[in-house]
């Protein structure tokens, strides 16, 4: 029999609904994925690029000398803090997903977080805001910049605790929740910032209570 007599061959392929729900479950597990990175990669993004927006507002309306010690007491507690923190923001997504099975062990994660910072980070930043002008000798040189040095304390007290709310909230994959607080933190401190800068002229101080206030909006 020549190809041209052949009859038509169809081919009927039946797939295993198994199969196809384990791919479908597969693709709405990666869809949900890549939407909660790219929440998360904006809300880094817009934190991160706060500085820089400011940056104008700050070349323009402080004094360079009072700019320099913003840098320098932003640089001494994001260093200060980072290790008193002792990496719990990171632990908390690690033993959410490795180390709890039940959703119990789960709820646990975050106050024992909390139970371990709390006299670290507490304790750490008292005794900085105590000895804030000796603090601020060393930094500065002057023990008149004592109560900028105990703003950004105070600061970076609210933000090692709120890191740490912020954390549970990424690991329990509540991606809305962290990107409303990120970005009415970013809102709040870029208004006030602003507004403390350029219309009260408060310079650093304003610099520093306007960064206060946006970090503890993160806490409960």
């Amino acid at each position: 029999m020549s190809n041209s007599q052949m009859p038509n061959a169809v081919w009927v392929f039946r797939a295993d609904p198994g199969t196809l729900s384990a791919v479908t479950d597969e693709r709405s597990d990666l869809g949900r994925v890549l939407s909660a990175s790219g929440i998360y990669a904006a809300a880094a993004l817009a934190q991160r690029g706060l500085a820089f927006l400011l940056l104008p507002v700050y070349t323009r309306f402080i004094d360079p000398a009072e700019y320099g010690k913003l840098e320098l007491l932003a640089t001494f507690t994001t260093v200060a803090f980072g290790v008193l923190a002792m990496g719990l923001p990171s632990a908390i997504q690690k033993c959410f997903h490795r180390d709890a099975d039940t959703e119990a062990e789960r709820s646990r994660v975050l106050t024992t977080a909390l139970g371990l910072a709390l006299p670290v980070v507490a304790g750490g930043g008292g005794l900085l805001f105590l000895f804030a002008p000796d603090v601020a000798v060393v930094l500065i040189g002057s023990s008149d910049a004592a109560n900028l040095v105990r703003l950004s304390v105070a600061s970076s007290v609210a933000w090692a605790f709120g890191g740490l709310i912020l954390a549970n909230l990424r690991a329990r994959e509540r991606a809305l929740a962290f990107s409303v607080v990120s970005l009415v933190q970013f809102v709040v401190a870029l208004v006030l910032n602003v507004a403390r800068v350029v219309h009260f002229g408060l310079g650093v101080r304003g610099v520093l209570w306007g960064n206060l206030i946006s970090t503890s909006l993160a806490l409960p």
